[in-house]
């Protein structure tokens, strides 16, 4: 834990010194000239919510607003019922603007499974390089979603190319069209009793899981309406007062998101460093008919910000 603390803190600092602040958001007009940076006409939708997975359909229009493209390369990966799959080509663009539309069968044969492995909750990411007519290439910067699988993953924390930066990547407005993904949502409404039941954590990215915590708990009704509480579910306590951390999920029943708003959930003692006590925010979104929650946290502590991670949950 230790270990990973350092190397996010090593991240942020090397993201912070190509940050941009409001004033040199102008490099955009630098991309209006002779560079490489195709965008959405609209963005496509982040959540798709269908009645079954063959009514499915992913649609999305590029456009190249400098004219300045020479080739765009699209990649996908997933992750199929929790499972990351490999990062594999679907598509080159030459031509603007272009309409692509994809079915599960089509998102199926691109990742080498079959439709029916398809579900709800399963979370489909694209990422894209483009070429200039210049020759130069643009990428956007390494998630953490990539999986390691093979050679045409970036492996390094750096930003590749002539000029694309983290706000533009970041900022809805821009529209980009190198790093963007959607999940599928569940057919049926919710309600709060289906969340009440025994869980366990399935994915911790950020590694906040006391080493010897086995990663299931109890979620429970309350406080308040819409609102279910999470018990100790980091298997964290205060070392000063022995009290456990629980969390508490605020709903949005029927649609299934979840608000998680700012709480002390975890301390950085259990785990081997040296900040204290943590906090959780962030958000997310249930998956009930697959008995999933996927949420996005943010760590901090009174130093700063860890960023963000992703973390699931599965109902037992």
């Amino acid at each position: 834990m230790k270990t990973y603390i350092n190397l996010i803190l090593a991240s942020i600092l090397l993201a912070s010194s190509f940050a941009c602040s409001d004033d040199d958001k102008n490099i955009f007009n630098d991309l209006k000239t002779d560079t490489g940076f195709v965008r959405f006409s609209e963005n496509p939708p982040s959540n798709i919510g269908v009645s079954s997975i063959s009514e499915l359909k992913y649609t999305f229009k590029l456009i190249d607003p400098n004219e300045s493209t020479a080739s765009y390369d699209l990649r996908i990966y997933a992750d199929i019922s929790g499972k990351r799959t490999d990062t594999l080509p679907v598509t080159t663009i030459t031509s603007f603007p272009k309409i692509l539309s994809y079915s599960a069968n089509d998102l199926a044969g691109f990742l080498g499974i079959e439709a029916a492995d398809i579900g709800f909750g399963d979370n489909f990411f694209f990422t894209a390089e483009v070429t200039s007519k210049n020759g130069v290439k643009y990428s956007g910067i390494e998630s953490a979603e990539f999986d390691d699988l093979d050679d045409l993953d970036p492996k390094t924390f750096e930003i590749l190319g002539g000029g694309l930066t983290s706000t533009l990547l970041d900022e809805s407005g821009y529209r980009q069209a190198f790093e963007f993904n959607f999940i599928i949502l569940c057919p049926d409404a919710i309600t709060v009793d289906d969340f009440i039941g025994s869980w366990e954590v399935t994915k911790d990215d950020f590694g906040v899981l006391v080493d010897d915590f086995d990663g299931s708990f109890e979620i429970i009704a309350g406080p308040e309406k819409n609102q279910v509480t999470m018990l100790n579910p980091f298997g964290h306590s205060n070392p000063d007062t022995g009290e456990a951390y629980n969390v508490i999920l605020d709903l949005d029943p029927p649609n299934g998101e979840i608000a998680v708003e700012s709480q002390s959930a975890w301390h950085c003692a259990n785990v081997g460093c040296t900040f204290g006590e943590g906090k959780i925010e962030g958000d997310g979104l249930s998956f009930l008919c697959v008995d999933l929650i996927k949420l996005n946290l943010e760590y901090t502590v009174a130093a700063g910000s860890f960023g963000s991670a992703p973390i699931d949950l599965k109902k037992l």
